[in-house]
């Protein structure tokens, strides 16, 4: 991923303040994973690009997050309500409860 990120830029930030930053499947992913951290601070990405939710995913094969994964992060960042909650959240317990 920084790989990515120096020849590429931050193509990964968005105007919300979320970051998905991701890299091909054979650069090491050894099982479908997803993580999903909400800083206090924003952290600053290439470009000065900022963000304050960082989505990951790591797939073993090019198709292993598509389906579930993207539907579910385009439901999360299309709720504006949720989004305001989970930057609010002081605890990991609130965070999954809105998940």
């Amino acid at each position: 991923m920084i790989d990515n990120t120096l020849h590429h830029g931050a193509y990964y930030v968005f105007d919300e303040g979320v970051a998905i930053p991701h890299a091909r499947p054979e650069c090491g992913v050894k099982r479908n994973c997803f993580s999903l951290v909400v800083l206090n601070k924003p952290i600053q990405f290439a470009d000065s690009e900022k963000a304050d939710i960082v989505i990951m995913f790591g797939a073993q094969d090019s198709n292993a997050h598509i389906e579930e994964g993207i539907r579910a992060i385009v439901a999360l960042l299309d709720n504006n309500e949720t989004m305001a909650k989970l930057r609010a959240a002081s605890s990991r317990e609130e965070v999954v409860a809105l998940l």
